[in-house]
């Protein structure tokens, strides 16, 4: 059963209170995502469907421990889709206090847009006269169309910064194997060198000793 669009605005609020009453509301600014799949399956057209128990929730913060048992605290309001089925979050959303406000106040125009069709909806099995069903406003729609678009752009800059890091590895990578060759090749070359000067003086070393001395028999 798929909740009300109410809950998740109340849990939302909640947040934004405990957010405003820490005295932190100016500690962080700016909005970043992370959209994860790596449990779900992908269709042809890349995308992928959420079991209707997926339930949004909010905190006033998000607390994360990393591998080494070190915990980071990023003060922003954080928002996540919560699916409990897989032990899973597809979607982090750390946000600063004024988005979180704007995306509080859509939920809500949401939340009365569907209130209100319902209540026409219960007109019109009445036959209540006059009832019409109510469409979103054009700033409504543009609201959703910019928030669907923000998120898009935030996933590729997130998928973009990815690339550019396994890139700068791989470059790196590169450059230290080109690095060790070359080290080898320098080491191989020395030890030619020391050998060759080995051979040199050795070399006249036996022509010293072959040569007669002045003044020997052999000279006179």
């Amino acid at each position: 059963m798929r909740e009300s669009p109410a809950v998740p605005t109340s849990r939302l609020t909640a947040a934004i209170k405990e957010r405003e009453a820490s005295g932190q509301e100016g500690a962080a600014l700016g909005v970043s995502a992370i959209i994860a799949t790596m449990v779900y399956a992908i269709d042809d057209n890349g995308r992928v469907e959420l079991a209707p128990g997926v339930r949004l929730q909010a905190m006033h913060e998000y607390r994360g421990q990393g591998e080494d048992g070190v915990v980071s605290i990023d003060p922003r309001v954080t928002i996540v889709l919560d699916d409990r089925a897989e032990r899973f979050w597809p979607l982090v959303a750390r946000v600063d206090l004024d988005a979180a406000k704007a995306l509080r106040t859509d939920l809500q125009m949401l939340v009365e847009g569907r209130l209100a069709g319902e209540r026409t909806s219960h007109a019109r099995s009445r036959g209540t006269p006059g009832a019409e069903v109510p469409t979103p406003t054009p700033p409504q729609a543009d609201r959703a169309r910019q928030r669907a678009q923000e998120l898009r752009a935030m996933e590729a800059a997130t998928e973009a910064r990815r690339a550019q890091a396994s890139a700068l590895a791989e470059e790196v990578a590169r450059l230290k194997a080109t690095v060790a060759e070359r080290e080898a090749e320098l080491a191989r070359r020395e030890a030619e060198l020391a050998r060759r000067e080995a051979e040199l003086e050795a070399r006249e070393a036996r022509q010293k000793g072959e040569r007669p001395e002045a003044g020997s028999p052999e000279r006179q």
